[in-house]
């Protein structure tokens, strides 16, 4: 239900990957610049993104909360998926 907005967007725009966007800056302790190297983007590419993520799922991704929220709705979608 958190990613389900996000999901549907990078279905009818794969060459995006916004979930891969997400992951990498949640995954980076939410410390852009170390994400973007991550995620192999510049800084202003990556930093785009992550507004275009804001806006989908209608979040701050400023918020440790929401970033809580959505990070365990990865693991969660992470294990689904592996099952």
């Amino acid at each position: 239900r958190e990613l389900g907005a996000l999901l549907a967007y990078d279905a009818q725009h794969p060459r995006e990957q916004l979930l891969g966007t997400l992951r990498a800056y949640l995954e980076q302790g939410r410390n852009k610049s170390a994400a973007a190297a991550a995620a192999h983007l510049s800084r202003p590419a990556f930093y785009e993104r992550l507004a275009r993520i804001g806006r989908i799922l209608d979040v701050d991704l400023d918020s440790v909360e929401a970033c809580l929220s959505l990070h365990v709705a990865l693991l969660a979608l992470d294990a689904v998926r592996d099952t």
